[in-house]
């Protein structure tokens, strides 16, 4: 009983809530399954609804972050004991950043996912999900009853905070049941929350229907509802990792398209669905924190994830639910790690990435270059040849040992086909003239970079208006082409009055670092605009989320070591999200002309709620860490470790 006094028992009542409570939830799904109670109303309804919700929001969150926390703890009690020949509790080295041990977690639900669906028909998935489930939450139960010292220190700590924040504006966004007129799949669990043709969200959901009726991924359903694409071109984790969470709450997903009247607690799981879409698109914030630490130190890591967490776009792709946000965290990871001089790691998380969505593999050419950078000797102008070689040769293994496995398991059924053809495309057209495609690529790069281009010029453009009756386009009116700007385009994606100083800070990292700034800001853009040949309304979210996250840390590194923007940065960043409301809002307000609707009152008040808490809290950290930031940094920025990565 030593080991649950004191200190120690607190940590273990603190931190054994997570997993009892998911345990709970566990068995709640078991024996009550959702119903979705179409149309019901009333305070005990809502009551119940939110009740399952946040059940299901601990259970995600206890799987995806607890195993490699508690995994990460082990290791650090190990790690004690061999250095100093006793445990010791005041221990403040981590032998796994935060960054890199979040993702045992995923891996785990994307392990147990596969067995639920390889051991289909021996044994119900839904068996398999809550027997694994079930071990690894009592494996998390018991081991916090032994916590020898804090399980995250205090930037983490602050770093959890920050997500939390960003979940609850997610989380909120997705419960309001009020969206613009014109949404695509209105009325049903799939929403997308926006106007326009992009049926991305509920991509990963698809995977999620498979495994739970043990439906083969090559066969007849599958074919019929991945079409004209294939499981094989889209990344099959999210899926996959999602389904646990899914099968743990009962809910029954239909075997088809999910177009079941919506309701915020849905019997066939897309609520459970969007809630770990979620938490797995929040992973960019520690692993932009990571980056910019390794950068610049412990400020501008804090003040990456801050930059992250407010900007209109990623909060948008965080409730939008597709997995380029998850594949941009692993890019950004791939980036660190070589940074750390770790290049097979490096190409085996790009290799995940992949997985999560095929956008990470354009990371590749920037993370090769960032290698010459790295392996170059400081003061010198090139790179020692044999070690340049060696860490390329790394991380091209590790990649490829990710891509010949994906390979082998798909057998004949292999194909990429669809987004290889981007590059030989323009406007979606195949086949087109010179003048054609770079016409389209110039539009493109135009409606990404220029301001209010998109809504004046492009206003007709079928991505920015309603589909309508046998896929006709309908106009949407000037107010939606003009917020489709948030998650299209750079000045409005990241905020239209942070858009200066973003500048500013970019200028000031790239007169200190130029080859930095050549290799990670306009290599990847360059890459990605010649690859890119479907729509033109904007590059953004067509798969620039890497490269977004990426400025935004070099921007947190520029405005640590620059104070000259840091008298504005407060207004600036305050007034993003006064905008990240308006982009949230406006437009189902004016369009719907209510705030709540009165069949879901309890609900909408409380996702209201969420997200002006969400928002409130976000201002509220913003105004303190800007109080914290150090006086600027003489010289270039970094220690020499730092430079000799980054110039």
């Amino acid at each position: 009983m030593a080991a649950l006094t004191g200190d120690r028992l607190g940590r273990g009542v603190r931190y054994g809530w997570w997993p009892a409570l998911s345990l709970v939830g566990l068995l709640i799904g078991l024996n009550a399954p959702p119903s979705g109670l179409v149309g019901a109303t009333g305070g005990w309804w809502s009551a119940r609804a939110l009740g399952r919700i946040a059940l299901t929001a601990i259970t995600a969150i206890t799987l995806l972050v607890g195993p490699g926390l508690g995994l990460r703890q082990l290791l650090t009690e190990h790690r004690a004991r061999d250095e100093r020949g006793a445990q010791r509790s005041d221990d403040p080295r981590r032998p796994v950043s935060l960054a890199v041990a979040i993702w045992v977690g995923p891996g785990l639900l994307a392990v147990l996912g596969i067995l639920a669906w390889a051991l289909y028909p021996v044994t119900d998935p839904y068996l398999t999900a809550r027997i694994g489930a079930a071990v690894l939450l009592l494996g998390l139960l018991i081991g916090c009853g032994f916590l020898g010292r804090p399980v995250l220190d205090p930037d983490e700590t602050w770093l959890a905070g920050l997500s939390s924040l960003v979940f609850l504006i997610g989380l909120g966004r997705s419960l309001w049941s009020v969206s613009p007129a014109g949404e695509l799949y209105h009325g049903t669990i799939a929403r997308t929350l926006e106007v326009g043709d992009r049926p991305d969200s509920r991509t990963s959901y698809l995977t999620v229907s498979l495994i739970s009726h043990g439906y083969p991924p090559f066969g007849l359903v599958a074919h019929l509802l991945y079409y004209p694409y294939s499981f094989s071109d889209r990344g099959p984790l999210p899926g996959i990792i999602a389904t646990p969470v899914v099968l743990l709450t009962g809910a029954q997903p239909g075997g088809r398209f999910p177009v079941q009247p919506w309701s915020p607690f849905d019997q066939q799981g897309f609520m459970a669905y969007r809630i770990a879409m979620m938490l797995l698109a929040i992973t960019i914030l520690p692993a932009g924190y990571q980056l910019g630490r390794r950068l610049a130190g412990r400020p501008a890591g804090r003040l990456a994830a801050l930059l992250l967490a407010g900007t209109p776009f990623v909060l948008h792709e965080v409730y939008y639910t597709w997995p380029k946000l998850a594949a941009a965290a692993l890019c950004l990871l791939a980036g660190y790690l070589v940074l750390t001089g770790r290049p097979v790691r490096a190409g085996l998380a790009i290799g995940a990435g992949y997985l999560m969505h095929p956008l990470a593999l354009l990371s590749v050419p920037t993370l090769l270059l960032l290698e010459v950078l790295a392996t170059r000797p400081v003061g010198k102008r090139w790179p020692a040849p044999r070690r340049l070689a060696g860490w390329s040769l790394g991380s091209l293994a590790g990649l490829a040992a990710v891509l010949v496995g994906w390979r082998i398991a798909q057998g004949s059924h292999y194909s990429q086909g669809k987004f290889l053809s981007y590059l030989t495309t323009a406007d979606n057209a195949e086949h087109p003239s010179v003048t054609q495609w770079l016409t389209a690529r110039a539009i493109s790069v135009g409606n990404t970079l220029v301001p209010l281009r998109l809504p004046i010029v492009d206003g007709h453009s079928r991505s920015i208006n309603a589909v309508g009756p046998g896929n006709t386009r309908l106009p949407s009116g000037a107010l939606v082409h003009f917020f489709f700007q948030y998650w299209n385009g750079l000045p409005f994606g990241v905020g239209i009055v942070f858009f200066p100083v973003l500048i500013g800070a970019l200028y000031t990292f790239g007169r200190r670092n130029p080859l930095g700034a050549l290799v990670v800001v306009v290599v990847p853009f360059l890459v990605f605009a010649v690859y890119w040949g479907s729509f033109t309304s904007g590059l953004l979210r067509e798969g620039l989320h890497p490269w977004v996250a990426t400025l935004l840390v070099l921007a947190a590194v520029g405005l640590v070591a620059e104070p000259r923007f840091r008298p504005l940065l407060a207004v600036c960043l305050l007034g993003r999200l006064v905008e990240a409301l308006a982009m949230l809002t406006v437009t189902s307000v004016a369009s719907r002309h209510q705030l709540i609707d009165h069949r879901w009152f309890g609900t909408d008040l409380v996702a209201l709620g969420l997200l002006l808490a969400g928002l409130l809290g976000l201002a509220a950290l913003t105004l303190v860490e800007l109080r914290r930031l150090p006086a600027a940094r003489s010289g270039r920025v970094g220690t020499a470790s730092h430079r000799a990565a980054v110039h």
